[in-house]
Formats: C-alpha cells, structure tokens, sequence
C-alpha cells in the first residue's frame, strides 16, 4: 500500500490517524469544495477538491464553468499541475508546491477531482515580509514573461481568456447605490469614508465600458489572475518563493497581476492604505525589470499604464461594500465575520482610501 492509499484508508469512518485542519479558501465558488491540511503519519500534505457543479445555493457570480476559456474553468488547476507549467517558471525562481497524488471523479461523484499537494508549511500570507515583495513580483514577472514564450508555442487550450471584462460583469454590483442617498449616510461609510470618494466612484463606474475597451485591445501575457499574499509563500533562509491556486490562471495585460496585488494587500489587511504610494513605487519597478530579464520588451510607461488601467477590476468593489454596509454584512476573507464596530470601521476605512488611491491611479494614466 502507497502513502496515499495509506492516506485514503486513514480517513475511513472510525480511523482517527488522520487528522484534517481545514484551510481557509473563498467558500462562494464553487470550484473549490474543499481546502484541508491533513496529516498522516508526520507527513503533512494539502488536499484540495474541485468540483464542477453549481448549486441552487452557488452566487451568479462565483459559479463553475466546464468552457475551459472561461475564467472558473472548475478543472483548470488540474491542467496547470498535470502540465510542463513547474519546470517552465523555474528558471525564475518560481515554484510550485509537488502534485502528490490527483483522484479523478473522488468518491464517485462525477465533476470532481481530488488533488494532494505538497503541505508548504506556514510561511505565507501576513508571514512574508513586506521587504521580500519587490523581489517576489520580479521573479514573478520574469516567469511570466518565459511563460508567455512557452504557452504560445504549446497552444494550451484551457488558459483563461478575457478575465478583466468577464470576471467583473459577474459580479453583477448594485451600481445604482453609488449614488443612493441612503446608502452614503450609513453610519460605518459616513465615518469611514472621505465624503469626494462619492463624486469619484461614480466617475470609476461610468468609465468602465471605455477602460475595458482598452483593455481589449492590449497585448497580452500570462497572468496568474489572482495574486495577492495568502497565494504566495516565502520559504526561509533558502529565499524559495511558491505560488498556488492558479484557478484563473490565463492572458491578461502585462502588469494585471500587480493591480491585483498592490491593491489586494490593502483589501486583505496584509498592509495599510498609507503604504500604497510606497509599494506602488517599489514594486512596479521590480516588476519592469522582470519583465525584461525574461525577455519582454515594454517600457517603464507603457507599463505603468497597463497596470493603471487594471485598477478597473475593482470598479464592483465599492457598491458590493455599499450594500453589506446596509444589510449589516461584515466580514474578512473566507467570510470570516467582524464582529466589533471597530472592526468594521476599520476595515471600511482602510478599503476606501484604497478605491481613492485607484481612482487617483486611473485618473492619472488618463489624463
């Protein structure tokens, strides 16, 4: 019997040498059915279950896609780690945690596959170092600039297309209440947002048509699509950067990948709004430099467009946060609940000097 088999027997009912320590994950999609550490005979490993099927309980915004272009392809992570995609970024210093074991349709339910990956210990997220981000986003870019080589020779079929314009037409936000008196005098966004940002979401808002149509026409590299810090673990002293939970991974603008990030940090309390001039001029020229010690020929403005341009993937952000304010929906990513009134001020204060900052962002690269 192998580790694994070994594994799948200790999880039977009344065997206890398997002990599972869930993990936190975005519990609205419906691609992700389980995330688990589990530990088996001292040997940690991370059990991840995609699921292909929606729910009447799955959100309009967050369901499974069988079109592997689209931007929830539910099988997408099994391609990426059944794929070349490890040894391709690897000259860059990019790392992916070992595929352990992957059990296709996983106790016989149909539309699902189980993947074991290497347990990478807790040295992500709020664990890294801010003073570690600039030569994270370098290697990063460096990767992607080989993998744009790479894929485009492969033609790989399952990578996301369109992700910027589909992912917020999903979202379906309540645009309505960015002008909604009611919504503005709630107590958490009169206390906790400058009374301009109001003036200034409603211009983000009714520039998004005209943004996304630049963005159509932008040339493209591929993008992980969601990296923020929880997806990203520094491995000390060996200096080992791994990057995970490449569900939406596929092409977008150079430079997509840090919008995301700069912004996401912020968003997900890992640094605060008063750091964003900081990190927006260290990071974005790590990044450029990247870019080009892998070969990808941009300059230091065009670049710096792009990734002003895709501030726009937060455009829904703000009536979303509008309206929880108002149903007294509070909470933290993989709806962790805030439950003090502090809490909430917090994280709205925080969250809207953030959407400021990237309608300053796109105001300028317009201008």
């Amino acid at each position: 019997m192998g580790d694994y088999e070994r594994f799948l027997n200790a999880r039977k009912p009344g065997n206890t040498r398997a002990v599972a320590e869930k993990l936190l994950f975005n519990t609205a999609n419906a691609v992700t059915a389980q995330l688990e550490r589990c530990h088996l005979q001292g040997q940690p490993a991370v059990r991840k279950v995609l699921n292909g099927r929606n729910s009447p309980q799955t959100p309009s915004s967050w369901r499974a896609s069988t079109q592997p272009s689209h931007w929830n392809y539910w099988r997408r992570e099994y391609c990426v780690y059944t794929s070349d995609l490890a040894e391709w970024v690897a000259p860059a210093q990019i790392h992916l945690p070992a595929l352990l074991r992957a059990e296709s349709d996983y106790q016989q339910q149909s539309h699902q596959i189980e993947l074991v990956l290497e347990d990478l210990g807790d040295c992500g997220g709020l664990k890294i170092k801010h003073s570690h981000y600039p030569e994270i986003v370098r290697r990063w870019a460096r990767a992607q600039a080989l993998l744009s080589q790479q894929l485009q020779r492969a033609q790989v079929a399952w990578l996301s297309q369109s992700f910027l314009a589909d992912y917020i037409e999903s979202k379906q936000a309540p645009y309505a209440l960015l002008d909604a008196d009611e919504a503005w005098a709630h107590p958490v966004i009169e206390r906790a947002w400058p009374e301009k940002l109001r003036e200034r979401l409603l211009q983000f808002a009714d520039r998004r048509e005209a943004v996304l149509a630049q963005v159509a026409q932008a040339p493209k590299i591929p993008n992980h699509l969601d990296f923020w810090p929880n997806n990203l673990f520094w491995h000390e002293p060996s200096a080992r950067v791994y990057l995970i939970d490449w569900n939406f991974f596929g092409w977008g603008m150079p430079g997509e990948d840090l919008a995301n990030f700069i912004p996401d940090a912020v968003f997900d309390g890992f640094v605060s709004a008063d750091q964003l001039d900081s990190m927006r001029s260290h990071l974005v020229p790590a990044y450029h430099q990247g870019l080009l010690e892998g070969g990808y020929d941009i300059s230091a403005d065009e670049l710096h467009y792009y990734v002003g341009l895709a501030a726009i993937k937060y455009v829904w952000l703000a009536p979303l946060l509008l309206q929880r304010a108002m149903e007294g929906q509070y909470s933290a990513y993989g709806n962790v609940d805030l439950a003090t009134a502090q809490q909430q001020e917090d994280q709205y204060r925080e969250r809207g000097l953030c959407l400021l900052y990237l309608c300053d962002w796109l105001d300028e690269i317009l201008a």
